[in-house]
């Protein structure tokens, strides 16, 4: 998908993903990860052609992209949706999960059960990306959706680069067609984005 394609899909996809009320506490599952918060060269870091990933690898890797954005102000929540039990070692259970940088925790938020795949039915592991909805308070109606397309694209942007450096992976997109999801609880949208993680 092209970075002007992407454009024009947001504007179609931003109307789908408000509109949610309240929301409950959901219990979470958190798994442990050591990360070194550096801005050193990640690009050492090398893969298998079975995507197979450490917890550690992978969440040092997130770091590298995400570390210089505020999660307490952005519209946009990276997610990690794993969809196979052997994608990323010492996570043993599928799911849609976010990362806590600050806790070094990774947190299970939801099941992929109801997770709806037209491409890349052999991929196990993406970004998935949704609208953080109690930050939507904050920012003027008018300016949304430009907050939106930004956060976005910065975030697309970086993961391609992270996938570049290491050159064994590349990424596809996929619109998501759910609307109900578990992530409401978390005051998120449903992803609306799939970054599908394969080998090239």
């Amino acid at each position: 998908m092209e970075k002007n394609e992407i454009k024009v899909r947001i504007k179609e996809i931003f109307p789908k993903i408000i509109g949610i009320e309240q929301f409950s506490q959901k219990r979470k599952c958190e798994i442990s990860y050591n990360i070194l918060k550096t801005d050193e060269d990640l690009s050492v870091v090398n893969f298998e052609r079975q995507l197979n990933i450490h917890i550690n690898v992978l969440v040092q890797l997130l770091y590298g992209v995400f570390k210089k954005i505020d999660f307490q102000k952005t519209l946009i929540v990276p997610t990690i949706v794993i969809l196979d039990s052997l994608t990323v070692t010492n996570v043993n259970e599928p799911g849609v999960y976010i990362v806590d940088f600050e806790g070094e925790k990774l947190v299970r938020i939801d099941d992929v059960k109801n997770l709806e795949r037209e491409k890349n039915h052999n991929a196990s592991l993406a970004i998935g990306y949704a609208i953080q909805l109690n930050n939507l308070v904050h920012v003027s109606p008018a300016d949304i959706d430009m907050r939106i397309e930004e956060e976005l694209m910065y975030m697309i942007h970086r993961m391609n680069e992270l996938l570049n450096i290491h050159g064994e992976l590349t990424c596809d997109f996929e619109e998501n067609t759910i609307k109900e999801s578990g992530l409401y609880h978390y005051n998120l949208s449903a992803i609306f984005l799939y970054q599908w993680i394969i080998n090239k």
